[in-house]
């Protein structure tokens, strides 16, 4: 997943169909010879860095940019801790975590 080209469609939760598309970022952040290194941490070694009352979904290479702007090679975590979402990002060398976003369920979406 590069994240920084990243293109987004808004589906209607009532009907299915297509409400809204966003591509600005793909547009605008594109390049052609990106190169992007292989990961020096395994993901066995990072998921040591990860909370332990954190429950994984799921987990993936995430290419990022990092709250000082700069693109990094990250395994994105998608999984919950306390009853709340979070998608986390340690990064690949190094196991730092470089981001941490709370995922809030959308409107019109029922809680269990």
């Amino acid at each position: 997943m590069i994240y920084p080209e990243k293109m987004t469609i808004r589906i209607g939760l009532d009907s299915g169909t297509t409400v809204g598309f966003e591509a600005s970022e793909y547009v605008n952040e594109h390049k052609d010879n990106r190169k992007i290194p292989k990961p020096k941490l395994t993901l066995a070694e990072v998921k040591k860095f990860l909370n332990s009352d954190f429950n994984e979904n799921y987990h993936r290479m995430a290419w990022i940019k990092n709250d000082d702007s700069v693109e990094v090679l990250t395994y994105e975590f998608g999984g919950e801790v306390n009853g709340t979402q979070y998608r986390i990002y340690l990064n690949a060398d190094d196991g730092i975590e470089e981001s941490v976003e709370e995922i809030r369920p959308s409107s019109g979406v029922e809680q269990k």
